[in-house]
């Protein structure tokens, strides 16, 4: 689960490892558009244009709920956060001790 927050919001958005690659390819600008997760029983749109990526939540990326905008940067860290994140839970899941 991804969770964004500040002083005046809170987004939750439930999304799967293998999502990640996707988010990748958006931080890299290889791609414009990428649905990936789940929030508020919803589907999650990433849009790329210019340095803005728009996080939409809805339908689809033309007739969304709601919309968060932030920089592509923020995309970045983002992405290198959940790397860690993903990698760490595999690393300790390879090493637990079986039954």
């Amino acid at each position: 689960m991804i969770k964004l927050c500040s002083d005046f919001f809170e987004l939750n958005i439930w999304i799967d490892a293998g999502d990640i690659e996707g988010l990748k390819d958006i931080g890299a600008r290889k791609i414009k558009y990428y649905q990936a997760g789940k929030s508020a029983n919803s589907a999650v749109h990433w849009v790329l244009e210019a340095q803005t990526a728009y996080i939409l939540i809805g339908d689809d990326q033309e007739a969304w709920d709601i919309a968060l905008s932030v920089d592509i940067g923020f995309i970045k860290r983002l992405i290198r956060v959940l790397d860690k994140a993903v990698k760490a839970r595999q690393k300790t899941a390879i090493s637990a001790p079986h039954p």
